[in-house]
């Protein structure tokens, strides 16, 4: 699982996760939290390391289904705001 700030917003919506639910799983501040998923702060590897291993086990209980919806989401979403409806993950 490739871990960038978007895949943490995305991880909390499909696990109704809040900051700081997340924060305290990776024992990092919310205000941290909040920092990398607005851009302002690069995910570093203790995060990256702690919800590849949470969430890796989840994500191959419930398979790529919920990953896939949420890209055709995505993309109906930059439909709808005229965006370039490709996705490059």
């Amino acid at each position: 699982m490739r871990v960038e700030a978007e895949t943490l917003v995305r991880i909390c919506a499909v696990y109704s996760l809040s900051q700081t639910e997340l924060a305290a799983l990776c024992n990092v501040s919310v205000a941290y939290i909040n920092m990398i998923e607005r851009g302002k702060r690069a995910v570093p590897d203790t995060i990256r390391r702690k919800v590849a291993s949470e969430f890796t086990r989840l994500d191959e209980a419930i398979g790529d289904q919920v990953w896939e919806a949420l890209g055709k989401a995505e993309v109906a979403r930059r439909k709808i705001r005229g965006a370039d409806a490709t996705i490059t993950d």
